[in-house]
């Protein structure tokens, strides 16, 4: 027979310690130990603490009598109460002594919007019901179970609706009305995406965009929740104006990590993934226990489409999403090529692009996109040491990158982190060695081999060697390309990984020791012309 810390315990489960917690007023340790001990709390917090597990109670008994999960009828929890203009949970949390936020915007739909934001973060710290299957969709999206049934039975609902529909400067978002759904509109953003909005979903999409906000920064309690909706309201209204924000973007790696402090670079800041980051991408096939984040920004523009009751299929702005998906690519680039350069190791310090989060706030929910070609990578764990060599390295890289060497960055990197066939490989780095030698006058493969030599090696007979080796590597890709049979995998392999290591260590020295050709086309005569 079950005794009566047991009910408790069970009871607290159907709310979770979070939600207990915060109504209580105690943290969810002291809440544990409550759970755990039957020691109880002040009489003020025990009181509320009663309270809502006699209401979880309730929910599990209707649950049982009518099917469904056991926090299927929390709803009486969380009533609005009119006299007070306050949810429950918040006047429970104000009886056991606890506080919540007062914002006085002078904006009409600020004021609703901040009102909805205090009265609904309760229903964010309820544990949502068991999955019935597994995707990509991060435990704090699930949160949101709750939040739309409060949110349309809340007055401050209908109040942002006519606070947004009588100002003149949000209410151009709407172009079309119709009985079934209300002032609606159709916006483009400059990150290439599209959407319908409507007047009767735009508080809970300001809301959803600031969780997911606050779910990345790793700060989220009631009074962050409220400043930060007023914070997506002013981000819209800036975005509809015709202004341009930058929105953060976070790019994946794996192959390495970097404990401790971030790190800054020219780029964006290289540190370790946060908590709502492991947890957005926990779901996904490219979930790594070992990554590398660099973080940076994307410039986020908006557009009202004025014809979307025709179906407009053409984006506006598909000429500057391609740019800035270019731009994150080759920023991405850089990182991996700095990584690459700065530490001459076996294995090489090689990092794949795995996952990319944008946070977009005119989305309904996160933006996040992933590589799946990534060959397995040794770890490299970045230690203190390694900080100042990184730095010096990226700074090298921002001041004397040349786009010539494109195709050699882009084709040594892919050799290393996405080529699974050996022969791929080969070619990719051969490719690369053709990209920074082969362009000029005379025999290709001597071009190449001779320029190769002459960069790595002063020692005759060394640069020789380096010679001999090149001009076999590129004969060998030559026969592959040109419909020779391809080596055996088992033969293939020794010439992969040469190929690949020369590659690495031309673009090595270029940087380090021949500046002034990063940017020349015929560096190989340059090189053996003895012009430095």
């Amino acid at each position: 027979m079950s005794t009566q810390p047991e009910h408790e315990a069970r009871f607290a489960r159907i709310v979770g310690t979070r939600f207990l917690g915060f109504v209580c007023n105690v943290t969810e340790r002291q809440l544990q130990a409550r759970l755990e001990t039957g020691r109880r709390l002040a009489a003020a917090k025990e009181a509320v603490l009663q309270q809502v597990l006699t209401a979880a109670a309730q929910s599990a008994v209707l649950a049982f009598q009518v099917g469904g999960s056991e926090s299927d009828f929390l709803y009486p929890l969380l009533e609005y109460d009119p006299a007070e203009r306050m949810v429950r949970p918040n006047l429970l949390r104000v009886g056991a002594g606890g506080a919540v936020p007062v914002r006085r915007p002078k904006d009409p739909a600020a004021v609703a919007l901040a009102t909805l934001a205090r009265d609904l973060y309760p229903t964010l710290l309820l544990d949502p019901p068991a999955r019935t299957g597994r995707g990509p969709i991060p435990r704090w999206v699930e949160r949101t179970w709750s939040m739309s049934p409060v949110s349309f039975r809340h007055p401050a609902s209908a109040a942002f609706e006519l606070a947004v529909a009588t100002d003149v400067s949000l209410n151009v978002l709407f172009t079309h009305e119709t009985p079934e759904s209300g002032k609606t509109g159709f916006i483009w953003t400059s990150l290439g995406t599209g959407r319908s909005v409507q007047l009767s979903m735009l508080a809970h999409d300001l809301l959803i965009a600031t969780l997911f906000k606050l779910t990345l920064d790793g700060v989220f309690d009631q009074a962050a929740f409220v400043d930060g909706a007023l914070e997506q309201l002013d981000v819209l209204r800036r975005l509809v104006a015709g202004e341009q924000v930058d929105v953060r973007c976070s790019v994946a790696f794996v192959g390495a990590e970097l404990p401790g402090r971030s790190l800054a670079t020219p780029w964006g800041t290289l540190r370790t993934p946060t908590p709502g980051e492991l947890e957005l991408r926990a779901d996904t096939p490219v979930a790594h226990s070992q990554e590398v984040i660099l973080s940076t920004t994307v410039p986020l523009e908006m557009r009202i489409d004025q014809d979307s009751a025709r179906g407009t299929l053409a984006s506006p702005y598909a000429a500057a999403a391609a740019a800035t998906f270019q731009a994150v690519q080759h920023k991405a680039d850089m990182l991996a090529l700095t990584l690459l350069l700065a530490f001459d190791r076996d294995p090489a310090v090689a990092v794949a692009r795995t996952w990319t989060l944008l946070e977009n706030p005119l989305n309904q929910g996160p933006s996040l996109s992933w590589f799946q070609s990534a060959v397995p990578l040794h770890p490299h764990v970045l230690v203190s040491e390694d900080r100042p060599t990184i730095r010096a390295w990226a700074t090298r890289i921002e001041r004397d990158y040349s786009d010539r060497l494109d195709i050699a960055v882009k084709r040594t990197l892919s050799s290393l982190t996405t080529r699974w066939d050996p022969t791929d490989r080969l070619i990719d780095a051969v490719v690369a060695l053709e990209n920074l030698f082969g362009t000029g006058s005379g025999e290709l493969a001597f071009r190449i081999s001779t320029g190769a030599a002459y960069l790595l090696e002063r020692d005759t007979q060394r640069r020789a060697d380096v010679q001999s080796e090149v001009s076999r590597l590129y004969n060998v890709r030559s026969k592959i390309v040109h419909g020779a049979h391809s080596p055996a995998p088992a033969t293939v392999e020794p010439l992969a990984r040469a190929a690949t290591t020369i590659a690495v260590r031309s673009l090595r020295a270029l940087f380090a020791h021949h500046r002034r050709l990063l940017d020349e086309k015929d560096r190989a005569r340059l090189l053996i012309l003895g012009t430095r």
